[in-house]
């Protein structure tokens, strides 16, 4: 019965971590997302200026 008890706990603290490293790899994927967000939104911003320099130059 002991040994049963023991596997049990043993058991629940393993869920419990793997719960944990799924909660970090969800964060820094989120912060990867985000970086790219950010990423993606300064690379349309400046090819939006290049886009308009390349317009005035043209007048």
């Amino acid at each position: 019965m002991r040994t049963l008890i023991l596997g049990d706990i043993r058991n629940r603290l393993d869920i419990a971590d793997r719960e944990a490293d799924i909660r970090a790899l969800r964060n820094k994927h989120r912060e990867g997302a985000k970086a790219l967000d950010e990423k993606t939104h300064e690379f349309d911003r400046l090819q939006n200026e290049l886009g308009r320099q390349a317009w005035r130059s043209r007048l």
